[in-house]
């Protein structure tokens, strides 16, 4: 029993590395490699940040690489057990399947366990770094935190519009200006250039070869054109948070921190559903493991196929339902139409209960 016990975790175990590191690297593709080449090549931000942006994001999609990880290893490992006849030959020697599966589930409870603290710990804490680390790239580089083709609102009264972004240099910029009484300000220029100031939290702009709508001393409602081939513009950076001035989120703190917050405020008398949403989140995401191996050990058996492709399909579809249903759960939870000690273990409720049914019918078999 012992060597079939690490025979089928040996399975287990090498789908899952290999599932994980496809997994993470497609997300950290997906969601910021393009992000941070856009960083380097275009905005002029050092390597070595964007370096350290990666590095810390990679935690936090872990809690959702882990589960899906252990989903489609568990799958295509029953699966190909039992597309190569050998449960078949371990139940004819007398061996029952729950003596096969009890490991498996020991280990996933686990990798659970170290789920939720890594969530709890890790996660938390270097979502935080990451935020901080944007901020920093965002006081050195401002054009990093510009955006082409919209409407930029963080800068007190002024609203800027940049048709494209090249390292520091700006190119047909619009800068509005409302005003409360008369017409709005309105400043073109064809080039611009981003000076920080940190010192002063502050960005001088400087903008050549445009217009400016200059108000009328002895009528303020109207303005009168002026031509410049060079004008100073300096920008409040008060509308953005950088390193120092930083408060954590909610999805950045602790367990911890969360129900010492919740606790805080239950005592005035307010009831926060948003902290308590994050605290079962957390909880609910790391159970997902077991729930997800549960319910992949019957499916992969009844699949009956050796291919990965199959058992990549159908990891696809649980996981899109299973998501899309704790998804669902957390905006219950935050309206408060449902208790969020309730509501966020419902997906998991329901899928552990799917799997025990289906495990159960499987051993009776």
């Amino acid at each position: 029993m012992h060597v079939l016990r690490h025979y089928v975790l040996r399975e287990i175990r090498n789908n899952f590395w290999s599932t994980l590191a496809i997994l993470t690297f497609m997300l950290l593709v997906g969601n910021i490699f393009t992000k941070m080449i856009d960083l380097i090549v275009n905005r002029g931000v050092d390597p070595l940040a964007i370096g350290l942006l990666i590095f810390y994001s990679t935690p936090y999609l872990f809690i959702y690489t882990l589960p899906m990880a252990m989903l489609v290893a568990v799958l295509l490992a029953f699966g190909r057990l039992s597309a190569d006849r050998e449960l078949v030959a371990l139940r004819a020697s007398g061996i029952n399947l729950v003596r096969i599966v009890r490991p498996v589930l020991l280990s996933a409870l686990v990798l659970a366990l170290f789920a939720f603290y890594l969530n709890d710990q890790f996660a938390s804490r270097s979502h935080f770094k990451m935020r901080q680390i944007s901020a920093e790239i965002g006081m050195q580089s401002p054009s990093a935190i510009l955006e082409e083709g919209v409407f930029i609102k963080n800068f007190g009264n002024l609203v800027l519009f940049i048709h494209r972004i090249d390292g520091n240099q700006l190119h047909q910029v619009r800068i509005y200006q409302p005003q409360e009484q008369g017409p709005t300000r309105t400043i073109v220029a064809e080039k611009g250039e981003l000076i920080p100031m940190p010192d002063r939290n502050m960005i001088k702009l400087k903008l050549e070869n445009g217009t400016t709508d200059e108000p009328d001393a002895n009528n303020p409602g109207r303005f009168y054109k002026l031509r410049f081939g060079t004008y100073f513009l300096p920008l409040d950076m008060s509308g953005f948070k950088f390193r120092g001035n930083l408060e954590k989120k909610r999805k950045e703190l602790t367990t911890h921190e969360l129900w010492t917050q919740y606790s805080k405020l239950k005592s005035e008398g307010f009831v926060d559903n948003f902290l308590l949403t994050e605290i079962n989140e957390k909880i609910a995401t790391a159970l997902s493991v077991v729930v997800l191996t549960l319910l992949a050990i019957p499916l992969g058996i009844r699949a009956h196929r050796s291919e990965k492709s199959v058992g990549y399909a159908i990891a696809l579809i649980l996981g899109t339902i299973y998501w899309g249903a704790l998804i669902a759960a957390s905006a219950l939870s935050r309206s408060a139409l449902i208790s969020p000690w309730i509501a966020m273990h419902l997906p998991n409720l329901v899928f552990l209960t799917l799997g025990a049914w289906l495990l159960k019918r499987m051993v009776r078999s």
